[in-house]
């Protein structure tokens, strides 16, 4: 009869930190999604929420690249309207 490793035990086995869990990668996975331009919806969809403020305020923080990238973004479009 074969033995039923839980996710803890593998993890365990494989030398990491027994602590670890696959869930904490939820967080730097949807930072990188965000910081790679993927849509709020897409990130939305991938972590099944039904709501898309539960993805915005739990996993995705507006970060330092994305903040210069929106004030470079409205300041391109300023320029636009001259």
């Amino acid at each position: 009869m074969e033995k039923d490793y839980s996710t803890r035990e593998e993890i365990e086995k494989a030398g990491f930190n027994p602590d670890f869990t696959p869930h904490k990668l939820r967080h730097p996975y949807a930072f990188l999604l965000a910081e790679g331009g993927a849509a709020l919806e897409s990130i939305q969809d991938r972590f099944g929420h039904g709501d898309d403020e539960i993805t915005r305020l739990i996993y995705l923080h507006v970060t330092d690249p994305l903040k210069k990238e929106a004030a470079q973004r409205f300041g391109n479009l300023m320029c636009g309207l001259r």
